[in-house]
């Protein structure tokens, strides 16, 4: 199975990359046949009389996480136990 899939995928891969640029990137009211940065800019409609120009699309994440690990932690939990003291009645108490 891994095969024909393998196969499949590079025949479908060598097919894409024989067509020319103008049929993968046809002509539009705003761009020209083969403009790729112009075919996959984000295209705004105007409302009333305010336009926008093209806004190059850039394929990034939109959210990035970065972490220090200073160290490391226990790795399991097991065998330890934690105390926690209830409050005496005293501790509530205020003073006059």
């Amino acid at each position: 199975m891994l095969v024909r899939c393998r196969a499949a995928l590079e025949s479908s891969l060598l097919q894409a990359a024989q067509e020319s640029p103008d049929q993968v990137y046809p002509a539009d009211s705003v761009c020209a046949a083969g403009d790729q940065m112009c075919s996959d800019s984000i295209q705004f409609k105007a409302i009333g009389v305010i336009t926008e120009p093209l806004m190059e699309w850039i394929n990034r994440p939109t959210f990035k996480q970065a972490n220090e690990i200073q160290g490391h932690g226990p790795r399991s939990l097991r065998g330890v136990s934690i105390l926690i003291r209830p409050r005496t009645p005293a501790a509530y108490k205020v003073p006059a």
